[in-house]
């Protein structure tokens, strides 16, 4: 089932209450599209933090694409890329958030979740941040100087932050590194690099130390 009629029927199925400033904006019959972050986030009041992988393994799952289980096709490859980019773009307007490009699902629910950083800040030290803004608004305060709240990963790659969580082999179990796992799914190296316009070495680089 596509991710449209699951949260269709879902909808039905839960009695879904629907914020009304989100509502007024879609024609009757559509306001199943208010379950989508980037499509609520406009229409809130109250302040949000965001935290969101780039690279979402659900996601990937819904598409057939699970790493290490089968070779990947240029065609999944390319929608694994996509979907870092889109996200990517989609929290770029979004003024609290923390997303790594990293392949994962739950965050904050991992007992290391303090481990992982966006360019050297952690998701601990980002929601102190936000906070304290929060605070500084409300008491009309000057903002604090290098403390930001707003870190998304620029590397267009999964798993080229090198803090991301350990990977595992979906047919062993086994933990592996990125590249080993890619390699071990028929990735083509030559033709990736050709792609992003970089040197094969600098790609493996980018893969095994985080972008």
């Amino acid at each position: 089932c596509s991710p449209n009629y699951v949260i269709k029927k879902g909808l039905r199925l839960w009695n879904a209450a629907i914020p009304e400033r989100c509502r007024q904006q879609f024609r009757r019959g559509d306001e199943w599209q208010c379950f989508f972050g980037y499509r609520i986030y406009p229409t809130l009041k109250s302040p949000v933090f965001v935290v969101q992988w780039l690279f979402d393994e659900e996601q990937l799952k819904m598409e057939n694409i699970q790493l290490g289980s089968h070779s990947l096709t240029e065609t999944q490859w390319n929608y694994i890329q996509n979907l870092g980019r889109d996200l990517r773009n989609s929290l770029r307007d979004v003024s609290a958030v923390f997303a790594p490009a990293c392949l994962s699902h739950t965050l904050i629910s991992k007992s290391n979740w303090l481990d992982f950083q966006v360019r050297g800040t952690s998701l601990n030290r980002a929601l102190q941040c936000w906070d304290r803004s929060l605070q500084e608004n409300k008491n009309s305060r000057p903002a604090a100087r290098n403390c930001s709240f707003h870190h998304i990963d620029q590397c267009r790659l999964p798993h080229c932050n090198p803090t991301c969580p350990a990977l595992r082999d979906q047919v062993t179990g086994q933990e592996v590194n990125m590249v080993q796992l890619l390699m071990n799914m028929g990735f083509d190296v030559q033709r990736i690099s050709e792609q992003l316009g970089v040197a094969p070495r600098q790609l493996l680089g980018m893969l095994s130390n985080g972008g």
